[in-house]
């Protein structure tokens, strides 16, 4: 077996197991777009994708990342200046 097929049978072997149950939840409130990943009644590998304008908030389990669209270069950025919008820092983007 090479490396390759390794990956695809280990990454198989990882969705069919640990995500096997799992959901995909999608809510709109607004401007505010949620993407929940999770299988019910259980925290493990679960996490939330959050998209409010330029920004884009990821947190979960095992931690969490904001990142902001349209940098100088273009593109997504990461780590996002707090200066740049203090008001998702504050928790007034989940406020819905």
């Amino acid at each position: 077996m090479n490396l390759n097929e390794e990956y695809v049978r280990r990454g198989k072997d990882i969705r069919e197991r640990w995500f096997k149950n799992h959901k995909a939840v999608f809510e709109e409130h607004g401007p505010v777009k949620m993407l929940t990943w999770h299988q019910e009644g259980n925290s493990c590998y679960w996490c939330r994708y959050i998209i409010h304008g330029l920004y884009l908030m990821v947190y979960g389990d095992i931690g969490e990342a904001v990142y902001g669209w349209g940098s100088i270069q273009g593109g997504l950025t990461w780590p996002m200046d707090r200066r740049a919008e203090p008001r998702l820092f504050r928790g007034e983007m989940l406020r819905i």
